[in-house]
This record gives C-alpha cells, structure tokens and sequence, in this order.
C-alpha cells in the first residue's frame, strides 16, 4: 500500500508539473510573443518484454500523452523546446505474464532547431526524461525477490528530418539512475517514421527498445501514434 501511495503522489506530481508547464508556455507566448502549441496524442502498440535475456510473452500497449511546444525564441530564433507527459498501461490482462510491467509513466523535455538543408530539414535534438514501470508478482517464484516498481531517468540524442509531409526521426535513449532493482544502463533506440495527414494531425509509426542489464532486460514497443497540434 505504501508503495502504491509513493507512486501516486509521484505520478499526481509529474501531471501538476506539465499542467503548470503548459500554462507557463501559455504566459510566455503572450509576455514574450513567442509560438506555443498543445499536442495531445494517442499511441497504441505491440510490447515485447524480455527479462534474463528470454522472452517472457507479447502484450498489447496503449498510451495516452500531452506536449507543449514554444518556438520562435526573440533571442534564439528556430529553437524549440517541448515538455511532455504520457501515461500508459496494458491493453489486455496480465494472465500467466506476471513480469510484462502492466502500467507507467513519462514526463520529458526536449530542445531541438532546425537546420535546413535544400528542401529538407534536419532537426538534431537533446532530451531528459524520468520514467516509472510497475508490475505485481507477489508469491511468484519466477521473479520472486525482484522489483515490483522501477523508476530511473533517461538521456537522449537523436536526429529528425522532415521532406514536404513526411518525417523520419532516429533517437538514443540512455537510461541512469535506475531505481528499484538491480539493472544497470544500456543504451537503447527508438525510430519514428511519420506523415501530416490533414492540418495539423499527424500519424506516426515507431519502434522503441528501452533497455538495460544485469539481468540483459528489453521493452520492445512497435506501434503507431496519432497526434493533434492546437
């Protein structure tokens, strides 16, 4: 019970933060006349979960997030940076797969700027982000004694390119931090190919390993996410 109220407080906390974050982009689009977008999103995905370097089973995986984008700095002009929190759980029932983490949470930040190149533009981007797995196994002799909820940080370095309506973007994903088990980094990756559909709505197709070691432990995400810009 103690660990379900930490997690609670912590996940009602990351959602006062972007709450707080977008209204501050708010008040600075209308202080310092700069561009802000609202982003809500909708992604949906096989997971594929590996644990002691074998896999434990496929399940399915469904996301709901917001992000908040400031552009057109007067000062830094072509830089963007978003602030966004997903929350995630599985799509079906845990059943005999105990160890597949059945629900989490992200909030990250990004900064990017654009670099045009004849008609495409390339965006190299830097990121951190915090994250929060959960799963219940008690009086399960498979993962007896491991962890029940972990939480680590993340950094990330990747590159987009964008051509008329299409995107693609490539990013390494480095876990730190890490908390609640024995696992240590390793670098993971996550690919985003993607199109603008209609106005502002866009549909993005993905793939995303986040990984880590001691034991060699993956989630294998590939999947598509729509998204609309307010």
């Amino acid at each position: 019970m103690k660990i379900e109220r930490r997690t609670d407080m912590r996940k009602v906390a990351c959602m006062a933060v972007a709450v707080l974050a977008i209204l501050f982009l708010g008040l600075t689009s209308i202080v310092y006349a700069v561009d802000v977008e609202v982003e809500p999103s909708v992604r949906a995905a096989g997971m594929k979960w590996r644990e002691n370097g074998e896999s434990e089973g496929h399940k399915s995986y469904i996301g709901i997030g917001i992000q908040g984008n400031i552009s057109d700095f007067s000062s830094l002009p072509g830089l963007k940076l978003g602030l966004g929190l997903e929350e995630w759980r599985m799509g079906e029932a845990v059943d005999e797969d105990v160890e597949i983490p059945r629900k989490g949470y992200r909030f990250y930040g990004e900064i990017s700027r654009p670099i045009e190149y004849l008609e495409i533009s390339f965006s190299p981007c830097l990121g951190a982000g915090f994250e929060e797995w959960h799963r219940k196994h008690e009086g399960n002799p498979k993962i007896a004694g491991s962890w029940q909820s972990l939480r680590f940080f993340s950094a990330t370095a990747g590159v987009r390119a964008d051509y008329k309506c299409y995107f693609v973007k490539v990013v390494a994903i480095q876990p730190f931090n890490i908390e609640g088990g024995a696992l240590k980094a390793r670098t993971g990756y996550e690919l985003n190919l993607g199109a603008n559909l209609w106005k502002d709505l866009d549909l993005t197709l993905f793939y995303k390993e986040t990984r880590f070691s001691n034991p060699a432990t993956e989630m294998q995400l590939t999947g598509a996410a729509v998204s609309y810009r307010f």
